[in-house]
C-alpha cells in the first residue's frame, strides 16, 4: 500500500517493514507502538497469527490513503473500467451478502469503524 505523503509528516519515527506479519512481531516485542493497516486486513492476518486478543485498533481512520489501481493497468483507456469497477464495489459494500462475507471471515463490520474521506 502507499498511505501518501501524509503519513511520513507525523512527528513519529517511520518504519517500513517487508511483511505484516513482521509489524505485528514488533509491536507485540514493543519495537513499535503503532502498525498502519487497513482494519480488516489487520484483524484478519492477526487471528491467522493467533495474536488477536494481544492487540487492539483505533476505530476511526488516522490518514487518509490515495486509490490504488491494483487490478488494473495504467494503459489508456482503462480508467474507464477501474471507475466503474470501483463504483460497482462501492454499491456491492453496502449490501448483505458483503456483510455475511464480512462476518464468515470474522471480521468486523464497516459500520463499526468510522470511515475516512
Amino acid at each position: 500500500y502507499y498511505y501518501g505523503e501524509d503519513l511520513k509528516k507525523l512527528p513519529v519515527v517511520f518504519v517500513e517493514v517487508y511483511s505484516l506479519e513482521n509489524a505485528f512481531r514488533m509491536l507485540l516485542k514493543g519495537r513499535v507502538d503503532l502498525v498502519v493497516e487497513d482494519v480488516n486486513v489487520g484483524l484478519y492476518r492477526a487471528k491467522q497469527m493467533g495474536i488477536v486478543n494481544k492487540i487492539s485498533y483505533l476505530r476511526r481512520v488516522i490518514i487518509y490513503r490515495d486509490p490504488s489501481y491494483v487490478a488494473f493497468a495504467k494503459k489508456p483507456g482503462y480508467d474507464k473500467l477501474a471507475e466503474e469497477f470501483s463504483e460497482e464495489l462501492k454499491k456491492f459494500k453496502k449490501t448483505e451478502e458483503y456483510f455475511k462475507i464480512i462476518k464468515n471471515y470474522g471480521l468486523i463490520e464497516p459500520g463499526n469503524v468510522t470511515t475516512g474521506k
